[in-house]
């Protein structure tokens, strides 16, 4: 009897933990429009001159056999953006690529550069993690859900020069 009470207490625990996460953290308070220098103390991995922002970076996502299956030229924003997910998570403005993902948002996750595609999706987060390897992202398209991670491929990013935009 008594495990079934600890089951049953953790099991409410958890509920109660996840619809508190499922509510969208908005920031409509005067901190909304911090500079990257006020977030970055919140950063933990160190990342390229241009990855700041207004600047603009290309994602080549590509399927497990190498096909590419997404790409998305983003500029890179301050602004706080809309998540479930917790963390400081800034907008990324969709330039050219997949309507399906309207507002993306860059962040991390477990210390590793994340772009989040779908922020606003509680609990069903489609992401590409991983790191910055000279002035490139080299990473994972991942989809988070309640229990589950998918590896879709790989993915990199990078920087748009001004020549080529």
């Amino acid at each position: 009897m008594p495990i079934l009470r600890i089951a049953l207490l953790t099991l409410s625990l958890a509920t109660a933990a996840c619809s508190q996460s499922n509510t969208p953290q908005t920031a409509e308070d005067p901190s909304a429009h911090l500079t990257m220098e006020d977030i970055s103390p919140t950063i933990k991995f160190v990342a390229p001159s241009t990855w700041a922002n207004g600047k603009t970076w290309r994602f080549t996502e590509r399927d497990k056999q190498g096909n590419v299956v997404r790409t998305s030229v983003l500029r890179i924003t301050d602004k706080r953006a809309t998540s479930c997910m917790a963390g400081e998570w800034r907008r990324l403005e969709v330039i050219e690529g997949d309507a399906k993902f309207p507002a993306p948002a860059w962040g991390e996750l477990g210390g590793k550069p994340t772009v989040m595609l779908s922020p606003e999706a509680c609990d069903n987060y489609y992401v590409y993690v991983g790191a910055f390897i000279g002035d490139a992202f080299e990473g994972h398209a991942e989809w988070l859900g309640l229990g589950r991670a998918d590896d879709f491929g790989a993915v990199r990013g990078e920087p748009v020069s001004s020549a080529t935009k």
